[in-house]
């Protein structure tokens, strides 16, 4: 991720999101919490209290400020929140009152200093220097989407496609829940048996939060639930299908079909070299696993007779 971070000014950003993906994550989740019980879908849910009532209101909207950016996307929502505890002095308060661990977030920012001088004194000539600084910008639209493909492209094996998707599961129906919404991951542990691949996503992930469920989910380790035994995915952002394949290019995750009858292919000439344009369709996996991406335009060069 550092390697090619470079793009757009993203180097900080990466050195802290590549820092706190490291340390492990900073949230305090609500089922830390006093006076919170569990659902069937493993979210807390308080009881009939009103302090708990406004305490769960200001830690929703903590997490709903620091998803501001891309709500959804957890490598963002982590950003933010280092961002924000550095412009407020880094201060134990400060995560004291925005639900964050203060040594998880004392040892990211220890790492984001020693990552730096990696950087520097490690990488020269690879990366370019980069600055430590408190000072953390948010990251412009275009940002935010590069910081996305980098993330995805050092994560590529670390893609789950939403099951309802599968041809093999053209049947079943994707559920309005996001927490029940069935994903099948690209690799899985495997002790786990087939019949209980099927993963879901985090309650803890700003994933959790979207009206519906992306089709495709990057995410950064799979865990097994201790109280449903389900394998739950710990995003870190959704990703199109269409961003996947770029990405791919190049590596043994991807494969392509013979050129298809439709799109018609199309020859035309340029430069003076006749070329054919036609339509593939990418296929991404591994180990005899994976799916069908949608087809991409290929320009071929026609050989001279």
């Amino acid at each position: 991720m550092i390697i090619i971070g470079q793009q757009f000014g993203n180097m900080p950003y990466i050195i802290s999101i590549v820092s706190g993906l490291s340390v492990g994550d900073p949230f305090i989740s609500l089922d830390e919490m006093e006076g919170f019980k569990l659902n069937e879908d493993e979210e807390k849910v308080e009881v009939e209290s009103e302090a708990l009532r406004s305490k769960r209101r200001t830690y929703e909207k903590t997490l709903e400020q620091f998803s501001a950016l891309d709500p959804g996307c957890d490598v963002i929502r982590l950003l933010c929140a280092i961002g924000a505890y550095e412009a407020a002095g880094a201060t134990d308060e400060f995560c004291q009152r925005h639900f964050l661990r203060v040594k998880t977030m004392r040892e990211i920012r220890k790492l984001r200093i020693q990552i730096t001088n990696i950087v520097n004194n490690q990488l020269a000539g690879i990366v370019a220097p980069v600055q430590f600084s408190s000072d953390l910008a948010p990251p412009s639209p275009l940002q935010i989407r590069t910081i996305k493909q980098i993330v995805t492209a050092a994560y590529l094996d670390h893609v789950a496609i939403r099951a309802d998707l599968l041809e093999s599961a053209s049947l079943k129906r994707n559920p309005v829940n996001i927490l029940r919404t069935e994903y099948s991951p690209l690799t899985a542990p495997a002790n786990r048996k087939d019949e209980q691949a099927g993963t879901f996503i985090h309650p803890n992930s700003a994933l959790a939060k979207l009206p519906t469920a992306p089709e495709y989910v990057v995410y950064s380790e799979l865990r097994e639930s201790q109280n449903t035994g389900r394998l739950r995915l710990l995003p870190l952002t959704a990703v199109s299908p269409r961003d996947i394949e770029p990405l791919a290019k190049g590596t043994p995750l991807i494969q392509y079909s013979k050129p298809l009858n439709y799109p018609p292919p199309r020859i035309f000439t340029e430069d003076g070299v006749m070329k054919k344009e036609v339509y593939v369709v990418p296929r991404f996996g591994m180990q005899g696993k994976g799916w069908e991406l949608p087809s991409v335009k290929r320009i071929e060069v026609m050989s001279g007779r």
